[in-house]
């Protein structure tokens, strides 16, 4: 039935299901070069037959959801938000993908628009991967628009179904950032009693799990004016990150710059400038420059 699309560009329906069913099915599983193999004959076909009804809607929102799926959340917009220049869709897939793609944008005000009405048909039969995905979304686009209320709320119904379906390393990584946001909530008891739980699974855990930990845990030490701990914090991060991951790991940059900030703020501007030069030379070594924070601390250090 493609091959039907292709030669005459009839609109058809059974020619319209056909790439629906594609797409859909190769998308589900990630196939990503067949999926963007085919996505510019569903186009072809849409822009040759110039008719927005169905089935056309339908095949918009299959390649709306496509584009998101594989990555390319602009094209994924333009097509998934056709369906709410015209008919707007009924499908949570689709209202949350696009969500999704303003997220990535980022435009967290849209995203966490689009997110709460995918949220809004959440019903009995609605499985746990897709409540993970929504709540897990909701919580890091609120974070990101610095409403930690909302984000922490999400944060708590996102927990149960990252345990269950991600395994004990993203939970713990979820812990550690869940603290974060309890955090800038100034809920400073909640915020530690979340970074002692996510400690508590380093039995179980890869040392990358272990490396966020000490580096978002010493940066909010400093934050909440805990200097020396988060020094130790911090120089504990370090040591386990270069034996375990290497000297050219890129949370080093954040973990060395953090670490010479805690020296500044002690008055050791030697081993503050020791750790903000390692992090400026790795910075540059990575990325081709260092962040001006960095290379601004340096010169304070300098002058004193």
């Amino acid at each position: 039935m493609i091959d039907i699309g292709r030669s005459y560009k009839v609109h058809n329906v059974d020619v319209c299901s056909a790439y629906e069913n594609y797409l859909e099915i190769m998308s589900r599983q990630n196939e990503v070069e067949l999926v963007e193999k085919m996505l510019p004959d569903a186009i072809e076909y849409i822009q040759h037959t110039d008719e927005y009804n169905w089935p056309n809607h339908n095949l918009y929102e299959r390649i709306g959801n496509a584009f998101a799926d594989i990555g390319n959340y602009k094209s994924g917009i333009k097509y998934l938000e056709m369906l709410w220049n015209g008919r707007p869709s009924n499908s949570m897939r689709s209202i949350s993908n696009l969500g999704i793609c303003y997220y990535f944008m980022p435009d967290y005000q849209k995203s966490i628009s689009y997110l709460k009405k995918a949220e809004g048909m959440i019903n009995d039969s609605t499985n746990n991967v897709t409540r993970k995905v929504l709540y897990s979304y909701l919580n890091s686009a609120y974070s990101n628009a610095q409403n930690y209320a909302e984000a922490i709320k999400y944060a708590e119904f996102a927990a149960p179904y990252i345990k269950e379906l991600d395994g004990d390393d993203v939970y713990a990584k979820h812990l550690t950032m869940w603290a974060i946001d309890c955090g800038n909530a100034h809920q400073f008891q909640e915020a530690q009693k979340l970074f002692e739980e996510a400690k508590g699974l380093f039995s179980i855990v890869s040392d990358n799990t272990k490396v966020t930990y000490y580096s978002e845990y010493g940066f909010y030490l400093i934050k909440t004016n805990e200097i020396p701990r988060a020094t130790d914090v911090l120089k504990n991060g370090i040591k386990l990150c270069v034996e375990s991951l290497g000297e050219d790991y890129a949370f080093l940059t954040t973990m060395y710059h953090n670490l010479g900030r805690a020296y500044m703020l002690q008055q050791d501007y030697d081993n503050a400038l020791l750790y903000l030069n390692k992090s400026k030379d790795l910075q540059i070594k990575l990325n081709g420059k260092a962040m001006q924070r960095t290379l601004d601390y340096i010169k304070e250090c300098e002058s004193k």
